[in-house]
């Protein structure tokens, strides 16, 4: 894949990968893998049209961006965790987590029938606003500031 531009596949000497067999324990060949992963989300988040993708809506393309870019950042922060304080057990499970739902919503997002889907998700990340919202409406018309919520 380095040929155009991305990261090259992590080299792991027969040395190591002896070493992994031996004990049982992969750990450093799975530290390579997992940062040459996050950085290929980062590199593809950031790709755009080259002429022979598939043409995709700007709105979409940015959803789907920020997903893989959420993902990047979420790995390079276990990356962290990992190799500066030898690894946060309940933290880096957090982070997996927000990880994998990330991904899983990419992936939902990229299924047949997406249009409906990118309505979906779009509606479901403004929740929070939408309840903010009404929070501050609520609190407004308690203190009678307003005579009604079309007001606001």
């Amino acid at each position: 894949m380095s040929d155009i531009g991305f990261s090259p596949a992590p080299t792991l000497s027969d040395e190591l990968l002896e070493r992994c067999r031996v004990s049982g324990d992969f750990r450093e060949a799975a530290f390579e893998w997992y940062k040459h992963v996050a950085c290929l989300a980062a590199q593809f988040a950031n790709l755009r049209d080259t002429g022979g993708m598939r043409s995709i809506a700007p709105s979409k393309l940015a959803a789907l961006s920020g997903l893989l870019i959420r993902c990047a950042k979420l790995m390079l922060a276990n990356l962290r965790l990992s190799a500066e304080c030898g690894g946060q057990g309940e933290a880096t499970t957090i982070l997996d987590r927000s990880i994998t739902e990330s991904a899983a919503k990419a992936r939902w997002l990229c299924q047949p029938a997406t249009e409906d889907r990118f309505v979906r998700f779009a509606a479901d990340g403004l929740k929070a606003e939408i309840r903010l919202k009404e929070t501050m409406e609520n609190n407004i018309m308690e203190r009678g500031r307003a005579s009604s919520k079309d007001e606001c």
